[in-house]
This record gives C-alpha cells, structure tokens and sequence, in this order.
C-alpha cells in the first residue's frame, strides 16, 4: 500500500511539476485530429510563404496564345492548367494559398490584439470605460462584418488589398475577444495571487502582465483561432459576392473561386465551355474548405486541451 502511495504521490508531483504549458501540450498531442489540423495548417502557411519559391512562373503571367484556351491540368508545362486569361493556375492558387493564410492571420492577430487591450482595460478600469467599450462592441456586432467590409469596398477608388482586407475585418471583430477578456479579468480581480500582488505594492500594469495574462492564454488562444476563420470566411464572401475583385499579384482562394464562378462574364470567356474547366473551382473550393476545417478542428483541439477539466 505504501508503494502504491509512493507512486501515486511521485506521479502527482510530476505531473505539477510540469506545468499547465507541459500538461496542456500532452492532451494536445493525444488528440490526432488536433495534432494532424496543425500540420495541415503548417504546411499551408509554409506553402504560402515559399509561394515566391514555388511558383514556376510569375505571378499574374498571362500566355497570349492561351488567352480564351484555357489548358487541362496535366498540360505540358502547366501542372494545373491554366485559366481563361491564360495564367497558369498552379502560380495562382500558391499565391492564393499566400494572400488567403496572411490576410486570415494577420486578421486574427490584429483582432485578438485590440480585444486584449480592450477586454484588459474593461475589466481593471470599469466605470464609464466599460460602459463606453460595451456600448462600441454592441454597435459593431450588430452590423456583419461582410457588409461593413462590401461597403468599404465599393467606395475605395482602388480595389482593397489582401492587408487592407484583413484590417478592416479586424476592426470588426475584436468585440467577442474583448468580451471574453473582460469576463476572465473580472473574474480573477478577486482572487488570492491578485490581491498578493496588491498587497505587495505591485502596479496594475504589473499585476497584468504577470499575473492576469498568463491566466488568460488559453482562452485568448482559442479565440484568436476562431478568428482566423471568420476572417478568411468574410475576405471570401464579399470577393465571392463581387463587392472585391480577386487581384491578378495578390490572389485569394476566395477570389479564384469567385473569378470561376465569374468566367461566363468575362469577354475572354464567352466561348468556353464553364464545365470544361472544372479545376477552376474544385482546386481553389477544396483548400478553403480544407483550410477553414483543419483551423476549426484545431481551435476545438485547442480549447479541450487548455482546459484542465479535459484531461
């Protein structure tokens, strides 16, 4: 009995010696498809990144003789074809893979940063602050992020840039980070380490960054993965919707599969048969939705593994 208590005991000692960080990678990593969502989500931003590398050819190339005949995939010197203004599709869609996963992160992290602050701010300062933050998040929640963003659109003289896009979505939704900040930060306001560090003449900015932030990486975590979603969600939308025009040097998986749907009305097109170039919209459509499942498998991963009720 006392060598079962022994282990017992040895093995609870290990397992908070490790720490929350440690023992949160551990039920990550017995999750295969958390573990197998990242991956795939790494090896796209990777992709992306080496985009410049990759691509055989520049990007935004068009072959005149390919204008209006557009090239099967497989097609000597065009691994996925080409389109109907005579682009090679494999350069657009490493591209697109390029624009679609910056615009999408750089949203998330623009995003996840302004709620922070705000959610931080709200919950330390209170008063009129608060007041002031939850009436802005009411307004902004209550008109979409796809309307705010085909509004923005159509009034800009020059189309929108995938970084532009990404701001402007951001500036739209940080209100759910901000929220779930403010609550977690009022709701450790009371606790023990808290007023420790209080009593021990700490200044707020301190007890912040040392003690309330740390406290607030899980959920800060998963809310930032969310977001990455619906910002490439809402990028794809209004390009699908034609209030923003896919770009021929910044391409975006929503904006391949908008120009697809798009191709009958194009003076170069009207001579091609819209089934025939099926790739059009089978390779850009499956790597969105491939993109938008792995990074929602990995936010629900993520959310089970830095909650320590999910051992």
């Amino acid at each position: 009995m006392e060598a079962v208590a022994s282990a017992g005991s040895g093995s609870m000692e290990e397992t908070v010696r490790r720490g929350p960080w440690r023992q949160a990678a551990d039920r990550f990593r017995r999750r295969p498809l958390g573990v197998a969502a990242l991956a795939f989500v790494l090896v796209l931003l990777v992709v992306g990144l080496l985009a410049p590398v990759l691509a055989p050819y520049q990007v935004g190339q068009i072959f005149v003789e390919l204008v209006s005949r557009p090239q099967k995939p497989l097609s000597p010197g065009h691994l996925l074809g080409t389109d109907p203004l005579g682009r090679d599709f494999l350069t657009q869609l490493l591209w697109a893979v390029r624009e679609t996963t910056v615009t999408g992160f750089f949203c998330a992290g623009l995003a996840t940063a302004l709620g922070v602050v705000l959610g931080v701010l709200t919950g330390t300062v209170g008063g009129a602050l608060e007041a002031a933050v939850a009436s802005l998040s009411r307004v902004i929640v209550a008109v979409p992020a796809i309307i705010v963003l085909g509004y923005v659109s159509t009034r800009e003289p020059t189309l929108l840039s995938p970084f532009q896009n990404a701001l402007w979505v951001a500036l739209v939704l940080w209100p759910g980070v901000a929220r779930v900040v403010a609550e977690n930060v009022a709701s450790l306001q009371g606790r023990e380490f808290v007023e420790a560090a209080h009593a021990a003449g700490a200044s707020r900015p301190r007890i912040v960054v040392r003690h309330l932030l740390p406290n607030l990486s899980g959920p800060i975590v998963v809310g930032a993965t969310s977001l990455v979603a619906q910002g490439i969600v809402v990028v794809a939308t209004v390009q699908y919707l034609g209030f923003s025009a896919n770009q021929s040097n910044s391409p975006t998986l929503g904006g391949l599969v908008a120009d697809a749907t798009r191709a009958q009305q194009l003076v170069l097109s009207q001579a091609v048969d819209l089934g025939g170039i099926w790739w059009l919209y089978v390779f850009p459509s499956a790597l969105l939705v491939a993109l938008l499942l792995a990074v929602t498998f990995l936010g629900d991963v993520l959310d089970e593994a830095l909650n320590p009720a999910a051992g």
